[in-house]
């Protein structure tokens, strides 16, 4: 998990807050003291593991100035990134999970897959570094090491660890080996004095002796078959060793053949420092001979030529030319910029042409005969607006009604008055409304009259002024086009005249010069090309002719020189020569391949070394009876398997000395015998009872260890590995091991002399509990992915163990990210901008 942004509602003195981790890798949070960087540490922890409770109020930065708490971590989990959220709640806050990409919301059990086994405890003790208590930390033995390591090592092994402590306590109540008070050590010692006074009761009983013997006999079985167990359960944990130590033994196995290698002298390190120092003289020798040569060859081909005996003989003229030579860059540089100038109005003009084919030949309107035409299309489009509302209809059709209510009127007349009355309210009507219609046709037939004038008007628009279309809103539409047109006409013409004349001097210029040189191509136009020839050629000849001097006077220097160098180079190669022969190689790439080959050879051997601390002959040359690990397993089954055969028949001989002790206690001799042996029963019944509950507690928490042993196993070389490595950079190789000795740890200095913990100095020792502190987060880094924080953990280091402190967490967080906060200004002063965040 790679935290990319924090975003703070509210927590402490931070509100409404966003911090963005500039890297992956390392973070350098500065700021002065009470800036804020505990506060932000406790806000990551916060998120990740709930915030404090009431019970720990100091601890809760509750804010003061808003209502808003919490806040939401961005985090970068296997390449998706996750929005992290916890706001006010029960239970350490509410926790939100969102994909930030999608916006989907993610079950909260995620969380916990990604912190694994770690809660707040393991990782304050593991990922984050502030006060280092190195007053505990030095008598800290291996064993308590691996049980820090197992708490963590792996899933669900706290709940193991808990299970082992409250077994020990359990057995440890039951019997002691030197014990008074725990319940088995009470009923061994009350069952030896009741056999001292069964002894006494049970003379002369000769039946009794006989079941006695058998007895005997039996309880000597069981005691071989117990020494036999405790043989079994040796040559299992033996066994259980060789499995945990395998991948080393293998490693070492395969080391082994490096022993008898041949190793030739003449290939150390100051060895290739020799060859390499011969060959960068020999490297140098041959530069400076290539030098030389170079400038002797410049030397004798460095005469004085026709050519420039004719810049002599016109150097007047050339002066000339010279002085011209900015007052012709500029015309040239104007010529270009005319001819670029004229590609570019001749594309617009060509671009009018394809687009505005139909309308260029027309002439461009004034602004005030725009806006008359545009107000003659209003004024038409209103009048046709108006005469399309006119409702006037033809006469016809008032003449037929009328004539239709003059028939009703006859009929009327002819038949019922009623029929004569609507016939003449029908006449009435239509008289009206063929009035009305006469009105609406004359205003019709004016409105014609004024489209027709408003017509004429724009025709003569378009036959004075040329335009080709129809549509006179074509030709408003068109009128910017023609003024640009019209317009990069004009400046076309003027840039056009303007280029001839720059063309002009421009090529009088080159002729004058080309008639004293004739180096110019009078048909080449590219004029910046010419100039930067004549610039050359008055160069060259100036240069020329100033330097055949001086280069005749340094020649015969030059030559003294070579001649030095040649011999020197020959006593060079004398001593390459030899220094081959010398190892029986025939040159550089024989060498560095020897040299490689025996390097490797020395770094395998080192590594031998090491494993053979852990791994001793004895031990290799037991584990050396398996061809293979299989082998192995298949021992440690059988054996398994026996040990469980064995249980059974204890268990089997056990229930035989039941019945024979049963047997023995109808042997009566008197009241009080048989009494003293119904409480032997009573009392062997209840051992064998708290001596089974005893031995599976005890098996069980033997069990767990070896669980424990085998699940942890790789890490402990793991992290005792790199805090060698971390402590040799912290203490700048001063100190080259790392190893345990009965318990203790031992430190190896430069000068190979050992030291305890104990006996180093109070900031060396806080180096070792840093080196060994960081490896164990690295490692678990390595499977938990989580990032180590530092709060100003080096404030009593002094500058050059500071600055190593620096180099470690430069080099460590290339494995891991880091979130390093600091007050501290000599600190700061080692990191670059890009990974420090300044609050």
């Amino acid at each position: 998990m790679i935290i990319k942004q924090l975003n703070i509602f509210g927590y402490g003195k931070w509100q409404d807050s966003t911090i963005t981790l500039k890297s992956k890798n390392l973070n350098v949070i500065f700021g002065n003291n009470e800036s804020g960087k505990t506060t932000l540490i406790s806000f990551i922890k916060g998120i990740l593991f709930g915030f404090k409770d009431g019970h720990n109020t100091y601890e809760q930065y509750i804010p003061k100035n808003t209502k808003s708490y919490g806040g939401e971590l961005l985090v970068d989990v296997n390449n998706k990134l996750l929005k992290i959220k916890r706001i006010a709640g029960t239970h350490g806050g509410e926790l939100s999970i969102v994909d930030n990409d999608s916006g989907e919301t993610i079950s909260n059990e995620k969380l916990d897959d990604i912190m694994g086994p770690i809660n707040r405890e393991s990782f304050d003790s593991i990922f984050y570094f502030g006060n280092f208590d190195t007053k505990a930390f030095s008598k800290i033995s291996d064993e308590q090491l691996a049980y820090i390591i197992q708490k963590v090592g792996f899933a669900g092994s706290e709940k193991f660890i808990a299970l082992k402590d409250d077994l020990s306590k359990r057995y440890k109540k039951l019997y002691a080996k030197n014990g008074r008070n725990p319940i088995l050590n009470k009923k061994l010692k009350d069952y030896k004095l009741l056999l001292d006074k069964i002894e006494q009761a049970k003379q002369n009983q000769n039946e009794y002796t006989q079941l006695e013997l058998e007895y005997n006999n039996v309880d000597k079985k069981y005691s071989l078959a117990s020494h036999k167990l405790s043989k079994l359960n040796n040559h299992l944990k033996t066994l259980q060793g060789y499995k945990n130590n395998w991948t080393l033994f293998q490693k070492l196995k395969a080391y082994n053949s490096l022993k008898n290698k041949e190793m030739p002298i003449g290939f150390s390190i100051e060895d290739k420092k020799t060859l390499d120092n011969l060959s960068r003289s020999i490297e140098n020798v041959d530069d400076k001979i290539e030098n030389l040569n170079e400038q002797l060859n410049l030397n004798v081909s460095n005469k004085i030529s026709d050519q420039n005996k004719t810049f002599k003989n016109h150097l007047s003229e050339i002066d000339d030319i010279k002085s011209e030579i900015n007052s012709m860059e500029k015309n040239i540089i104007n010529y270009n910029a005319n001819i670029s100038n004229l590609k570019s109005l001749n594309n617009q003009i060509e671009s009018y042409s394809n687009d505005y084919s139909n309308e260029l030949d027309a002439e461009p309107l004034h602004q005030k005969q725009v806006f008359e035409l545009k107000s003659l299309l209003v004024n038409r489009h209103k009048l046709l607006n108006s005469n399309n509302m006119s409702t006037g209809k033809n006469n016809i059709l008032y003449l037929v009604i009328f004539l239709i209510s003059f028939v009703l009127m006859l009929l009327g007349f002819l038949t019922t008055k009623s029929l004569s009355l609507f016939g003449l309210v029908l006449a009435i009507i239509i008289g009206i409304l063929y009035k009305s219609n006469q009105k609406q046709l004359k205003a019709k037939n004016e409105i014609n009259q004024k489209v027709t004038k408003i017509d004429e008007k724009i025709s003569f628009y378009k036959q004075q002024f040329n335009y080709k279309s129809n549509n006179p809103n074509d030709w408003i539409a068109v009128q910017p086009i023609l003024k640009n047109y019209k317009k990069t006409l004009i400046n076309r013409d003027q840039i056009a005249s303007d280029k001839v004349k720059l063309k002009q001097k421009i090529d009088n210029y080159f002729d004058k010069f080309n008639k004293i040189t004739n180096i110019l191509d009078n048909n080449d136009e590219d004029y910046s090309n010419k100039l930067i020839k004549l610039k050359k050629y008055i160069d060259k000849n100036e240069h020329e002719i100033s330097s055949y001097k001086n280069n005749l006077q340094h020649y015969t220097l030059l030559k003294s020189k070579q001649q030095s160098i040649n011999s020197k180079k020959l006593v060079l190669k004398k001593q390459l020569v030899e220094f081959f022969n010398k190892r029986n190689v025939k040159n550089y790439d024989e060498f560095i391949q020897e040299y490689n080959r025996q390097e490797n050879i020395a770094y395998n051997l080192k590594d031998l070394k090491e494993i053979s601390k852990q791994i001793p002959d004895e031990l290799y040359v037991s584990m050396n009876k398996y061809t293979d690990v299989d082998e192995l397993n298949s021992d440690y089954t059988k054996l398994n398997y026996e040990r469980k055969v064995l249980q059974d028949s204890m268990l089997a001989l056990t229930k035989d000395k039941t019945e024979l002790n049963s047997k023995l206690s109808i042997i009566k001799r008197d009241g009080t015998y048989s009494e003293l042996i119904q409480k032997q029963a009573n009392l062997e019944s209840e051992i064998i009872h708290i001596t089974y509950q005893w031995l599976a507690l005890k098996l069980s928490n033997q069990w767990i260890d070896e669980m424990l042993d085998l699940a942890t196993a790789d890490l402990i070389p793991k992290i005792k590995e790199r805090a060698k490595k971390y402590f040799s950079i912290l203490t700048n190789s001063n100190y080259i091991n790392i190893t345990y000795y009965k318990s203790k740890l031992k430190l190896t200095r430069a000068d190979k002399l050992k030291f305890d913990v104990g006996e180093l100095s109070r900031g060396t020792m806080q180096q070792l509990y840093f080196a060994i502190l960081l490896s164990m987060a690295v490692n678990f880094g390595e499977k938990y992915k989580l990032p180590i924080i530092i709060d100003d953990g080096f404030y009593e280091y002094d500058e050059n163990r500071l600055n190593q402190a620096m180099k470690l967490i430069k080099e460590v967080s290339k494995e891991i990210q880091i979130i390093y906060c600091t007050a501290d200004g000599k600190a700061k002063k080692s990191f670059n901008d890009d990974v420090l965040i300044t609050i």
